[in-house]
């Protein structure tokens, strides 16, 4: 690769691979239309939140312009949720807070394709997931919830589909993570990687208390 001398220290360095290839595009805060229309890329390596976009300014948070606020077709959640649905045998999801109504949908079709859904998630969050967490368990997704000692957290987000496919990062399951920050999810193929995350989600599994049991407990 040739190496611009004239270039300023602080110029970016030059994107390697085709821009296809990472499907979130940055929307400018310029006056724009976006293309609610336009269908969704295929997932690639990694994409980002938030979810929605203005239509009046291509704002991806928080406008003066809250009347135009829309999905935006190539959000992060279209893509995660694609992936997310595209279980066919089982779905491990670890993650340390649950409130998007959303993903609970979607692993709602996934049960009924009689995939095998496993959830951990964190004891300390219970108080604001319990109630999709109990929704799930009636739906039959096996859950479990890691109690931790005091100011330790299980705070991992990842997502293991079908034991050949990973999404991690920093996205929590959660409305806020959906529509409010800035966040980032990681698609990871390689099944030596993968390995490792099916290893910890195991040790975890066995590592924490039933559903039943924390109804006792609390």
């Amino acid at each position: 690769m040739t190496v611009n001398k004239h270039a300023p220290p602080s110029a970016a360095p030059p994107l390697l691979g085709k821009p296809e290839a990472f499907n979130s595009p940055v929307i400018a805060k310029s006056k724009q239309t976006v293309d609610s229309s336009t269908p969704p890329p295929d997932p690639g390596p990694i994409f980002f939140f938030p979810k929605r976009a203005c239509k009046t300014c291509g704002d991806l948070t928080i406008c003066d312009h809250k009347r135009d606020i829309l999905p935006y077709p190539w959000s992060g959640i279209d893509q995660y949720l694609k992936l997310l649905q595209s279980a066919k045998v089982s779905l491990d999801i670890c993650a340390f807070s649950f409130t998007s109504v959303e993903i609970y949908d979607a692993i709602i079709k996934c049960r009924k394709k009689r995939v095998n859904v496993r959830v951990i998630t964190d004891k300390s969050q219970m108080n604001i997931s319990e109630d999709l967490i109990h929704k799930l368990s009636k739906k039959g997704v096996k859950i479990r919830i890691k109690e931790m000692k005091e100011n330790t957290f299980m705070h991992h987000k990842f997502v293991i589909v079908d034991n050949k496919l990973l999404l991690t990062g920093s996205f929590n399951l959660t409305e806020n993570a959906i529509s409010r920050n800035y966040e980032n999810v990681v698609v990871v193929k390689d099944l030596v990687e993968i390995r490792f995350f099916i290893a910890e989600f195991n040790y975890l599994w066995g590592d924490s208390m039933t559903l039943v049991d924390y109804r006792i407990n609390v």
